[in-house]
C-alpha cells in the first residue's frame, strides 16, 4: 500500500496495544463471577496481571468445585469450563507459572474440572494432555504444607 491510500490512514489511527492492556486490566473479576461469564474468566487466565490470573483461576476453581450434580445450572457451569477450553488454559497456567499460589489454585481447578472433561471426551485423552494432567495431579499430591492455602481462603 502506498502512503496515500485510505487503508494506511486507518491502520495508523488504530489504537495501540498498551491501550488494550489498560482496558483488560480494569476488568472486574467479581463482575464476571456474578454474570457467570466463564469464557471471559478463561480469557483472564492469560492476563498480563498475575493477580488477575490468580483471581480468575480461583473463580473457575470455585465454579467447578461447588457443583451440585442435582442442579443443572451448576453442572452447566462446570461443563462450560470444559467446553470453552478451560482445562487446557488452566493446565497451561499451571505449567508456566512460577507463583506457588497460582500453581496451586490452577492445579486444584484442573482437578475439579477433570471429571467433566473425562466424561465429555469419552475417556479419550490425548497422551500429551495426559502427561500434563499427571504432572499437575502429582504436584497436588506432593505439595509442601507451607504452600497450602487455608480452607477458608479457597
Amino acid at each position: 500500500l502506498n502512503s496515500s491510500s485510505p487503508a494506511t490512514s486507518v491502520v495508523l489511527e488504530m489504537p495501540k496495544q498498551p491501550q488494550l492492556a489498560q482496558v483488560s486490566s480494569s476488568m472486574d473479576i467479581g463482575a464476571l463471577v456474578r454474570k457467570q461469564d466463564i469464557f471471559s474468566l478463561i480469557c483472564m487466565l492469560r492476563s498480563q496481571n498475575s493477580e488477575q490470573r490468580l483471581d480468575a483461576a480461583m473463580a473457575l476453581m470455585r465454579f467447578a468445585r461447588d457443583v451440585d450434580d442435582t442442579k443443572p445450572e451448576e453442572v452447566r457451569l462446570r461443563d462450560e469450563i470444559h467446553s470453552s477450553g478451560g482445562l487446557h488454559s488452566l493446565l497451561t497456567l499451571f505449567l508456566r507459572s512460577s507463583n506457588p499460589s497460582v500453581k496451586l489454585i490452577s492445579a486444584l481447578a484442573v482437578a475439579y474440572v477433570l471429571p467433566a472433561s473425562v466424561v465429555a471426551s469419552g475417556q479419550n485423552i490425548k497422551p500429551q494432555v495426559g502427561l500434563k494432567l499427571v504432572e499437575c495431579l502429582r504436584f497436588l499430591t506432593t505439595i509442601q504444607s507451607t504452600q497450602r492455602i487455608r480452607e477458608d481462603e479457597i
